[in-house]
């Protein structure tokens, strides 16, 4: 697209966005977010609830709560073009299930980090289940 008609469709596409009610123009800047896929979710979200104090609208706790929820759903559940037409709901069930937390084990740079004493087994175990990871029996009893 050469750059008169790029400025000619951001032209159109800014007036049409004014021409329409605050809510219409929110969902059209989710949509299209959405589709071009190179802004994250939380940083739209963001930008969606500085756009709504410029408009004026005063937002409550719970009703920012609400919208957040909200717009979660509708991301999870929309076919995007940046992921080639797939939702990320679609793609998290279309994935295998997992047996459990996923278990780790520490390999021979760490175990010689411990020897030297620049790391402490038992925090490292410690810090790996507060994360929600199986730690494997010789790497927590210093076997492997």
């Amino acid at each position: 697209m050469n750059p008169h008609d790029q400025m000619s469709y951001f032209r159109k596409r800014s007036e049409y966005l004014k021409s329409i009610p605050a809510s219409e123009r929110v969902m059209e800047e989710l949509k299209f977010t959405e589709n071009i896929g190179f802004i994250s979710i939380t940083d739209y979200l963001s930008m969606m609830f500085d756009d709504l104090e410029e408009m004026g609208v005063k937002i409550t706790v719970s009703v920012m709560s609400r919208m957040a929820k909200l717009v979660m759903d509708f991301h999870n559940n929309f076919h995007s073009w940046s992921m080639n037409g797939w939702s990320p709901a679609e793609l998290a069930r279309s994935m295998p299930k997992s047996k459990g937390p996923v278990q780790i084990a520490f390999g021979k740079n760490i175990e010689k980090m411990i020897a030297n004493g620049e790391y402490d087994r038992k925090e490292l175990v410690e810090m790996a289940e507060k994360a929600g990871l199986r730690v494997e029996p010789n790497s927590r009893n210093g076997k492997s």
